[in-house]
């Protein structure tokens, strides 16, 4: 028979948080089970997670501990270690509240509590700091539960976060009551409402700017690369010790309440798997942060990729010895500026990544690369040179190679600021240097002459390698036309090679036909788009490659074109993305 009263526990029993969110969960994944590999969904249950089950709970056992005192369900003092047991006093304790209840009391007691939690609730400052301190606990627990997925995703993580939440949280509430206000007095006076306005446009600037300390003292925050291959785990291991502590989180929560019931034995016994669980979180934290291992051993072979960066160049040198040397970065080619229809506006850019954070930054933290030793642009045009500002960025950059460093070109300021901010030295080389790496690895530099300092770039200063390893030799020619291919032709450099990236994506005014008889390549890469607005690469030049018994093949086509040798073999992989 059916009974109310039979109902009523369960009808009056608090609801569980977790139990919602699983239960919410559950729902959007019946609906949709695609969402289980939505990272927006991954984001934000887990950002929920983090509060529900460790930062609230943590929070819980804090107040807990700090505001106890003897009474009949727990005379006795928590078990706990004694930082924690001072930190919750601190944020927790009220003396006056202890002192009104002793005056109603038939029986008084001294406490030996922290002397500073009376002084900062005397100094009225106890609430403000318990205040920061649930927000610094509450962002750092969500941080620490994203961890793996901030650096798969995004390969960032905020340290200024920690800090600016509370200011800009504060400055976001005197934005809003300053812009209400300002509303509400600007219906009776103009001049009434100044001030307010003032007011929420300088709180407006503050948490706008409030990142850019930070940011020049490059500690805003860490762009970590990637674990790959079986090294991956990393990220399925780390939630382990985690999911312990989330789950001892909540369990403390009745610990304080355990020595009333004379389970101290078993609080005790679930307590000692609290240090090894921070531990090994603590552990797996620092090696998803720094990484030490992402980048694997070196392998003993000399690694080019061609990098899929649409109309520009981008090529990754990767030596026996594990060193890196990034040749050009991409960028966006100028079509000419676009303007404001009022004259002396700003250009207009659209709000998207660019091809240097979007491509070949997220490559090299997908190779697990944390630094780049060094980058080369072979010249300063924006399709070459751009992209090497954000790597200048992103990465720890040991030096920059320079040919050329013209006195009035915009793109090369802007990589001259870049570096110069990040504390990266400038290296000119010229024709006649040879840059040796370990493994085995000598790079002659053929291209330009050493000359002197230029107005702008052009093509013709391109930078032009040859990459000798064992028996096999790879050409990089950069942008340079006909001119430069001439001189390298009548100088009797040895051209002969294994590989050439064409130059100036496969345009009409290189590839001449004396130049592709003297390289006589098995391979020629192409690094252009799929579809180039230049209508590169011609077909002449292609024409002119393959009979020269060349195997063509083009980024845009291909995507990631990857060539690599031992000294003696020579193997060409592609890789296209979906």
């Amino acid at each position: 028979m059916f009974s109310v009263a039979a109902l009523a526990p369960a009808l009056g029993r608090r609801a569980s948080a977790l139990n919602a969110l699983g239960g919410a969960a559950l729902a959007l994944l019946v609906w949709r089970p695609r969402n289980l590999l939505d990272p927006s969904f991954q984001l934000t249950f887990l950002s929920v997670l983090a509060i529900v089950a460790l930062a609230l709970p943590l929070l819980s056992n804090l107040k807990e501990v700090g505001e106890w005192r003897p009474v009949r369900a727990t005379p006795r003092p928590p078990e706990c270690a004694r930082w924690w047991l001072t930190l919750g006093e601190l944020l927790f304790w009220s003396e006056r509240r202890h002192h009104r209840e002793m005056e109603r009391s038939t029986h008084s007691y001294g406490l030996f509590k922290t002397l500073w939690a009376a002084r900062l609730e005397r100094w009225r400052v106890q609430r403000l700091l318990r205040a920061v301190f649930a927000v610094l606990l509450v962002s750092l627990a969500v941080q620490f539960v994203l961890l793996p997925l901030q650096v798969l995703y995004f390969h960032r993580l905020s340290l200024a976060g920690l800090v600016l939440n509370v200011f800009v949280g504060v400055l976001l509430v005197v934005l809003s009551l300053a812009a209400l206000a300002a509303s509400v007095v600007s219906t009776v006076s103009a001049a009434l409402a100044a001030p307010f306005v003032g007011l929420a446009e300088a709180s407006s600037w503050l948490a706008s700017h409030s990142v850019e300390p930070f940011a020049a003292a490059r500690v805003s925050n860490l762009r970590p690369a990637e674990y790959s291959g079986a090294a991956a785990f990393v990220y399925v291991l780390y939630y382990a010790p985690l999911l312990i502590l989330m789950f001892e989180a909540a369990r403390r929560l009745t610990s304080v309440r355990a020595s009333a019931a004379g389970s101290e034995e078993r609080g005790a016994a679930r307590s000692r798997l609290v240090r090894p669980a921070a531990c090994a979180s603590a552990t797996l934290a620092l090696l998803i942060v720094l990484h030490p291992f992402s980048a694997g051993r070196p392998d003993g072979r000399l690694r080019v990729d061609f990098l899929d960066v649409g109309q520009g160049d981008a090529a990754l040198l990767t030596m026996p010895d594990g060193t890196t040397l990034l040749v050009d970065g991409g960028g966006r080619p100028r079509f000419g500026a676009r303007r404001d229809v009022d004259e002396g506006s700003e250009p207009f850019e659209r709000d998207v990544r660019g091809v240097g954070e979007a491509v070949v930054s997220e490559y090299l933290w997908r190779r697990g690369r944390g630094r780049v030793n060094f980058i080369l642009p072979t010249h300063a045009h924006a399709d070459h040179i751009e992209g090497l500002n954000d790597v200048a960025s992103n990465f720890k950059v040991d030096a920059a190679l320079l040919a050329q460093a013209p006195a009035r070109d915009e793109e090369f300021a802007r990589f001259d600021s870049t570096t110069r901010g990040a504390g990266i030295p400038l290296q000119m080389i010229a024709r006649g240097d040879v840059l040796r790496f370990g493994g085995g690895v000598r790079i002659d530099v053929l291209w330009p002459p050493r000359a002197a300092r230029g107005a702008a770039s052009r093509n013709d200063d391109s930078v032009v390698l040859r990459v000798r390893f064992g028996r096999r030799t790879i050409l990089l020619t950069g942008d340079i036309e006909s001119g430069p291919e001439a001189a390298l032709v009548a100088a009797h450099d040895e051209l002969r090679c294994d590989a050439v990236k064409v130059a100036h994506h496969g345009s009409r005014t290189s590839s001449t036909q004396a130049f592709v008889n003297a390289t006589r390549p098995t391979l020629a890469v192409i690094s252009v788009g799929l579809d180039s607005p230049y209508g590169h690469p011609h077909a002449e030049v292609l024409e002119r490659w393959r009979a020269c018994g060349a195997q063509v093949l083009t980024t845009g086509e291909r995507g990631i074109i990857t060539v690599s040798t031992d000294g003696d073999d020579l193997k060409v992989e592609t890789f296209a993305a979906q």
